[in-house]
């Protein structure tokens, strides 16, 4: 992804502490950017991988690492049928039980392709307003202006 480096090189001129409060919203910000491009490209046959999809934010502050993991809901059950089980067949087609070949139907790869850019951006706004954020909250607790 382009710009991801260069905001990485801006998070890392702050504290730790700034950096777990910006990091966790920045990274959900642009994977929900991901995730409203792969709800898009999703194939829509029976709308069940379409419903599950989601995203969780996983953030290790220690590390100072934020990852957000999208894909479908482990727990999202409909008619019995769990999309997580099945969610690789479409993206990458697959040979069906009577032999017949059936063509792949991506939607994570071009959502990736496709949603890299607004995606960093979407990340630069949020560390944008995560760090004024930070910023006012050590002059309230400081009482002065950094």
């Amino acid at each position: 992804m382009q710009g991801v480096k260069e905001i990485r090189d801006f998070l890392k001129q702050f504290p730790d502490e700034v950096k777990s409060t910006v990091l966790a919203p920045m990274v959900k910000a642009g994977g929900g950017v991901l995730l409203g491009f792969a709800r898009a490209f999703a194939p829509q046959d029976e709308g069940d991988l379409l419903l599950s999809l989601d995203q969780v934010v996983r953030q290790k502050p220690k590390a100072g690492t934020a990852v957000s993991v999208i894909g479908p809901r482990r727990d999202y059950i409909r008619d019995g049928k769990r999309p997580a089980n099945t969610a690789h067949l479409p993206e990458y087609g697959f040979v069906a039980r009577n032999g017949r070949f059936v063509p792949p139907k991506p939607y994570m790869r071009p959502a990736l392709q496709v949603g890299a850019a607004p995606a960093a951006v979407a990340m630069a706004g949020a560390a944008t307003v995560g760090v004024e954020r930070a910023r006012r909250k050590l002059v309230k607790q400081y009482g002065h202006a950094a």
